[in-house]
């Protein structure tokens, strides 16, 4: 693919035609190819080499607020802006998390509407 670019000087439409890839695809092995040489062509992982997890004072400050503060996880998970799951995650894994118990409220989301919405309570047990 490189080579009918930079080589036949083929034009980009033609080789995203005769390869049947995305025309970016093409740029990104060019460029690659300009870039690093051979070496730039060589298979690559396209998973995360890194995993961001929070750093370890983030669970410090999330049991904190969940003792202290008597907080919501949803509420924590606004306060510190990050996900609601990394939240439960921390908790759960730090045996805080109670039972939840899941109740209906019978007063609508909307107006004239019947259908009940759905509420979870965390309880600390």
């Amino acid at each position: 693919m490189v080579d009918c670019i930079l080589v036949k000087k083929m034009k980009q439409y033609e080789v995203v035609a005769k390869f049947n890839v995305h025309p970016q695809t093409v740029r990104k092995w060019v460029m690659r190819f300009k870039e690093e040489g051979e070496s730039g062509l060589e298979d690559r992982s396209s998973c995360l080499h890194t995993f961001p997890y929070p750093p370890p004072e983030m669970e410090e400050k999330i049991l904190t607020m969940w003792k202290e503060g008597k907080m919501t996880g949803d509420r924590i998970a606004r306060e510190l802006n990050i996900p609601q799951r990394t939240v439960s995650r921390h908790l759960s894994q730090a045996n805080y998390l109670g039972k939840m118990i899941y109740s209906l409220k019978t007063k609508s989301h909307r107006a004239g509407s019947n259908t009940p919405l759905q509420e979870t309570w965390f309880i600390s047990i």
